[in-house]
């Protein structure tokens, strides 16, 4: 089953019309309209990775410390967005009811939370996913690792070096393919999205053999993890 989006815009809706304090017109609240927008992408832009995953996508708060997160064994992906301007948009309107403008998330904002929701979606499609993350790193010998110790360096989120090989390899891959599925649809990586985009780069370069890895597990739900030794 493809990942339901459902339950994060079940709260969604359109707050009846109120006349401004000052100057006419009206303004309308458009309840978490962040959501609303970030399911419209996910759908127009990336139906391939929401069919390919598993579980549903919850506007709920991660645990402690994580900005989003996945829990394999509910298949809850915990998606609740992070906004300076909070996550409903209030739209203006005129006296004759055009709209005047728009206040709620920034773009920068609305990509740094797709960004994050394409890492745990590559958690979801990899949990169905029958394969080996060390298959094709065997002829690497202990290089996997030093381009792990490069990204945590770097500074790649999640990777914690408290986790096995596999698991690290694993947050890397979600990174690295979020921010390439994001370049490949013209959608420029910001904030923390940005450095991984620019350091990608780097360790390409660093590790001839990376971007065909990264291509290999492009798509997890199409192969196993095992970690490597």
């Amino acid at each position: 089953m493809p990942i339901d989006l459902s339950p994060y815009i079940a709260e969604h809706a359109i707050e009846p019309q109120r006349p401004h304090a000052v100057g006419g017109g009206t303004y309308e609240v458009h309840k978490d309209g962040l959501q609303n927008l970030l399911v419209k992408i996910l759908e127009a832009q990336f139906p391939d990775l929401v069919a390919a995953g598993n579980g549903k996508l919850l506007n709920k708060s991660p645990g402690p410390g994580a900005v989003m997160d996945y829990a394999p064994v509910s298949g809850e992906i915990r998606g609740k967005p992070r906004s300076g301007y909070g996550t409903d948009y209030i739209v203006d309107r005129s006296k004759i009811g055009n709209v005047t403008g728009v206040r709620g998330a920034t773009t920068d904002q609305v990509v740094d939370n797709l960004g994050s929701l394409l890492h745990e979606f590559y958690h979801a499609r990899a949990a169905k996913g029958p394969g080996n993350y060390s298959k094709g790193l065997a002829t690497q010998g202990n290089e996997w690792k030093v381009l792990l110790e490069n990204a945590i360096t770097a500074g790649f989120p999640s990777i914690s070096t408290t986790y096995g090989g596999g698991d690290k390899l694993e947050e890397f891959l979600a990174s690295a393919v979020a921010v390439k599925h994001m370049e490949a649809k013209g959608i420029q990586p910001v904030n923390r999205w940005a450095a991984v985009a620019q350091n990608l780069k780097q360790l390409e370069s660093l590790h001839p053999w990376l971007a065909d890895y990264i291509k290999q597990w492009e798509a997890p739900e199409k192969q196993r993890k095992e970690s490597p030794e």
